[in-house]
């Protein structure tokens, strides 16, 4: 799972003396309009804006998810520097990656790449269930490796387990009594495929 970035700096004047209780903003930037926000392979939605204010020592530091973990790609921070007064520089355009970030270091970014989405993408490592609606789902090569899940009316849960007897029909014979019928399309064709009580 991804984890936030830590952004430190210190705040100073042009003279070189240290600016205590200053602010520094971070918003978020660059997102396209309309698209969903969030940190890759999470169901979370990072904060859009982020604000910190400087100690005595103008020092500053503040947890935010960084560029490379939120999708849309492409994302970027405008932050913007102000002191106790009021005055302020900014905003500056920042690409936040990794695990820390030093602004008094970090070059600005001087252009702005489009945002990048993938229309209805399915979250790889999701800490929730998920729904997919209006389309269907492919799993090219992929294969069931737990026990079919208890499921609510009109659902299906599909498992690995396998059963070689049901509680009716001997010597290897399906059962008399077909409890339903699951519909399935083969190339093309509906099919029905009988099930029986376990």
């Amino acid at each position: 799972m991804p984890t936030p970035c830590t952004v430190s700096g210190n705040l100073q004047t042009l003279t070189g003396n240290q600016i205590a209780q200053g602010r520094v903003n971070f918003q978020l930037t660059n997102t396209g309009t309309g698209n969903p926000i969030g940190v890759s392979g999470t169901s979370i939605i990072p904060a859009l804006t982020y604000s910190v204010l400087s100690a005595p020592d103008g020092s500053f530091s503040v947890s935010l998810w960084g560029n490379d973990n939120i999708t849309p790609t492409n994302t970027l921070y405008a932050v913007t520097f102000r002191d106790s007064q009021g005055n302020e520089v900014g905003p500056i355009l920042y690409s936040i990656v990794g695990a820390s970030a030093n602004l008094n270091t970090l070059a600005a970014t001087s252009t702005m790449t489009p945002p990048v989405i993938t229309p209805n993408a399915v979250i790889t490592a999701p800490t929730s269930g998920q729904t997919i609606t209006g389309f269907g789902l492919t799993l090219p090569n992929e294969m069931l490796t737990a026990a079919a899940p208890t499921v609510a009316a009109a659902q299906v849960g599909l498992g690995s387990t396998v059963a070689t007897t049901a509680t009716a029909g001997t010597n290897g014979a399906a059962p008399a009594q077909v409890a339903g019928y699951l519909i399935i399309n083969v190339a093309g064709t509906v099919q029905k495929v009988p099930y029986y009580n376990a």
